[in-house]
């Protein structure tokens, strides 16, 4: 039986050590980074099959309502066992109808069956195995990645260096926040303190590229977690794409990970140049769903803006 979890009666650690044997166990859930991306946040649990999944709510005007937050593409169910459709559509069913509208990001394990009320839609990702090791990732890159990696390497700043999580926050707050536009801002708020967390337990690596003054040109924040890496966040602005820096980043981020991981997850992109950035490096396309329901009165329409 599905029970539903308001956040004071959720044993956070309980949930951390029942998320690592999870087959599907992603980073984005367990409950230090949730804690931050989503305060409060509330859960679905299964204690007779072990499965578990979290419920990332606010409100507005009153209204309380699930949304995926910032940083954190995939959630949903995770559990011990396998996932079938029955179990998906459990949970799904499960959701109190308190949360008048529902857009929340399920992991790319978690079927979903037409259910009345509900939409789900597809969403890509791309992915990488790096269990041949770094050399063999390199031999899949395109011809014009390896290209544009001999003119970094060639320029005065080849190297990437550790950057500090303030200084990352900085730039994308200055780059991609600004060409993005529709960005939460408490969500965007929340990516210091993450970034500050998982750099303080050995979770995530920030590395940047700087111009011969210091001023830093490019920057990548990458999660290492349970054998799968993650490119959480990029910036650049325009001298750092000028300088291709964002190819050095990534190649230095793919060496870094196959040390650690033996995926690693580029977080999708809805946007074609950045997909086809990611396909260079030899990433082949994953979906993912989002899982949305609307059940806000009329007169709340404008709500959802």
């Amino acid at each position: 039986m599905i029970r539903y979890l308001r956040h004071a009666d959720i044993d956070k650690a309980e949930w951390d050590r029942k998320l690592l044997v999870c087959p599907n166990k992603l980073w984005y859930a367990q409950s230090h980074v949730l804690n931050i991306a989503s305060p409060g946040w509330d859960a679905l649990v299964d204690e007779v099959s072990g499965g578990m999944m979290p419920l990332t709510w606010r409100k507005k005007f009153g209204v309380a309502y699930l949304f995926q937050p910032f940083g954190l593409q995939q959630l949903g169910v995770f559990s011990p066992l396998a996932i079938t459709r029955a179990v998906s559509s459990e949970f799904i069913a499960a959701i109190p109808e308190d949360f008048k509208l529902v857009e929340i990001g399920l992991n790319q394990h978690m079927p979903v069956l037409p259910v009345p009320g509900w939409s789900a839609t597809e969403h890509p990702d791309q992915l990488i195995d790096l269990s041949a090791g770094i050399a063999a990732v390199r031999a899949n890159y395109a011809s014009g990645h390896q290209r544009n990696l001999r003119t970094v390497a060639e320029g005065e700043a080849a190297t990437a260096k550790p950057m500090t999580a303030e200084a990352f926050c900085g730039l994308f707050q200055r780059t991609t926040a600004q060409r993005f536009k529709g960005i939460d801002a408490r969500g965007l708020r929340s990516l210091l303190p993450l970034l500050r967390a998982g750099r303080d337990r050995a979770e995530v690596d920030i590395i940047g590229i700087g111009d011969e003054h210091g001023n830093w040109r490019a920057g990548a924040a990458f999660v290492h977690w349970q054998g799968r890496s993650i490119l959480l966040k990029s910036a650049a602005d325009e001298v750092g794409r000028d300088m291709h820096a964002m190819f050095r980043l990534v190649d230095d981020g793919l060496e870094r990970a196959c040390e650690r991981s033996s995926i690693m997850d580029f977080a999708g992109s809805e946007h074609p140049g950045t997909a086809r950035f990611y396909k260079g490096f030899g990433a082949t396309p994953a979906v993912y769903l989002r899982l949305s329901r609307n059940n806000l009165p009329f007169w709340l329409k404008p709500f959802k803006r």
